[in-house]
């Protein structure tokens, strides 16, 4: 297949995502800060315990580190689409709830621009914000009060990325075009009651702004057919440009369950609100045996006691450590034996710590990740399935846990960038 056909298809993904790029989620803890943050690798790398500061292969667009990029082969043009499909179950003492949700998690192109300068552009979530709380009280003069807090939305990021490389030394950068809207929403309801107005506010944060990540990688021969591969990435503190829009009003549900406003109390349009961006850090490390496994470890901090938007200020989130181990294996590569040994087989697992508290309880993550690559026969494309297994949260001091399970395929196509035909 002629690569121009999947720019034509890329070009078209990317116009249709940028429309409506965004995925449904339902996690109490999206609240806070931007909301969740996305895991913003292809599937073999989540498949690997979510690393890759030291990651690189000439057949994977590793966006976490962009020094990587220079690992792509020089004729080589790669493109990259991946789908989830999220199971998650919210568990209290109490009850369990259980929501499940598809979306669009990536798509990328990788390309050479020299010999030593390697590309990369794509598009990918930052964020995801999703819930809806109800608190209900009951008041000896009111009745029965119900405070509702909910929130939709999310952040993406249209990156492009260059790599440069010197000797055994790569260089990279990535500079992302952040853009989304998070709507929040907090009501008071007077269930038992129609002498008291309901109460309603609507805050919506846009964001539209530029990001800066970068990264460095050193890859060296140490022995006969190993490799060793050592990441760092750096993303500075930075500020991005935010409007907020705000809308409070009173109303009441009428028979049909629907709300009839009544009065409007405040319309806020179009404030200017800057958000504060922690700087992170990230190394890794990666060993590999030539065409046949690879070991590696990540690890990162992220400054979130600087995070600030107009809802959180600075210091109410804290610094938080993450951690990640990954292994990839293939049992012969170099040999036309069984399809099977062809295969690329991952696991991995991975913890982060908590960038909030709640009733002075750290809200941890930890999972487990499971994989495989699976080669396209005639072709150097490949089909890579991963499986993402873990928990966020404790039942303890009346909390919610999360338990999720998280299923992504996705496809690397592999194609020549160019090529001159001789005849003789």
């Amino acid at each position: 297949m002629k690569n121009y056909k999947y720019i034509i298809l890329a070009l078209v993904l990317l116009f249709t995502a940028t429309i409506s790029y965004s995925q449904t989620i339902y996690s109490p803890y999206s609240n806070y800060g931007l909301g969740n943050m996305s895991d913003m690798r292809n599937p073999a790398l989540k498949a690997m315990g979510k690393s890759g500061y030291a990651f690189r292969d000439h057949a994977v667009i590793n966006f976490s580190n962009p020094a990587s990029y220079t690992a792509f082969d020089t004729l080589s043009f790669l493109f990259e689409a991946a789908f989830d499909i999220n199971s998650l179950t919210l568990s209290t003492n109490s009850y369990n709830e259980r929501f499940t949700y598809p979306g669009l998690s990536q798509i990328q192109m990788g390309f050479p621009i020299w010999k030593y300068i390697k590309a990369s552009v794509g598009l990918l979530p930052l964020s995801n914000v999703g819930y809806f709380v109800e608190n209900k009280v009951v008041d000896e003069e009111t009745g029965s009060k119900i405070f509702q807090f909910g929130g939709d939305g999310g952040v993406n990021s249209f990156y492009g990325g260059l790599g440069f490389q010197i000797w055994d030394i790569s260089i990279g950068a990535n500079v992302s075009y952040l853009f989304g809207n998070i709507d929040k929403s907090q009501a008071l309801v007077y269930s038992d009651s129609a002498n008291f107005l309901n109460t309603k506010l609507l805050d919506q944060i846009s964001l539209s702004s530029v990001m800066v990540d970068l990264g460095a990688q050193y890859y060296t021969k140490i022995g006969k057919d190993l490799y060793l591969s050592l990441g760092l990435t750096y993303r500075p503190q930075q500020n991005l440009s935010a409007t907020s829009a705000k809308v409070a009003y009173n109303y009441i549900i009428n028979s049909y369950g629907t709300e009839t406003l009544k009065d409007t109390i405040l319309v806020i349009q179009g404030s200017d609100m800057p958000v504060t961006m922690p700087q992170k850090i990230g190394a890794g490390v990666m060993l590999k045996k030539l065409n046949r496994y690879k070991i590696h470890a990540n690890f990162d901090w992220t400054e979130w006691s600087k995070y600030q938007d107009i809802s959180t200020t600075a210091g109410s989130l804290h610094n938080c450590l993450g951690a990640s181990l990954g292994f990839e294996y293939q049992p012969r590569a170099a040999t036309l034996s069984s399809y099977w040994k062809w295969v690329r087989y991952r696991v991995g697992a991975y913890y982060n710590q908590g960038n909030f508290s709640i009733n002075d309880t750290k809200i941890n993550q930890f999972g487990m990740t499971f994989g495989v690559g699976l080669p396209i026969a005639r072709s150097s494309s490949t089909i890579n399935l991963s499986l993402d297994v873990g928990n966020r949260g404790t039942k303890n001091n009346n909390l919610i846990q999360e338990t999720y399970l998280n299923f992504t395929v996705g496809f690397s196509l592999y194609d020549t960038w160019f090529y001159r035909i001789k005849y003789k």
